[in-house]
């Protein structure tokens, strides 16, 4: 190897070194506390979901009640409400 090439050689060595001390996963010390941690983690994203879609869906809505004429939904629409009155007593 040249001077250059174990330069070079050193240097990753170096970064790889450094990067291994690094933690870039906590790791707990107890199955409990991993477990806890992993069921707020889910907890949260369920609710982001949630209300990720919540939004999604009442904006869609909001933006198809604003269409005034749509002969295939408001027929089918129709018929629903008209289902749904003839089954109620």
């Amino acid at each position: 190897m040249t001077e250059i090439d174990q330069d070079r050689f050193d240097r990753v060595a170096l970064a790889i070194e450094q990067l291994a001390n690094r933690k870039f996963i906590a790791r707990e010390d107890s199955t409990v506390k991993m477990l806890w941690a992993q069921f707020i983690r889910g907890m949260a994203f369920g609710l982001g979901s949630f209300l990720g879609a919540t939004i999604l869906v009442s904006i869609l809505v909001l933006m198809l009640a604003q269409i005034e004429f749509v002969p295939i939904i408001g027929d089918l629409a129709a018929r629903i409400l008209l289902q749904i009155q003839n089954a109620t007593p």
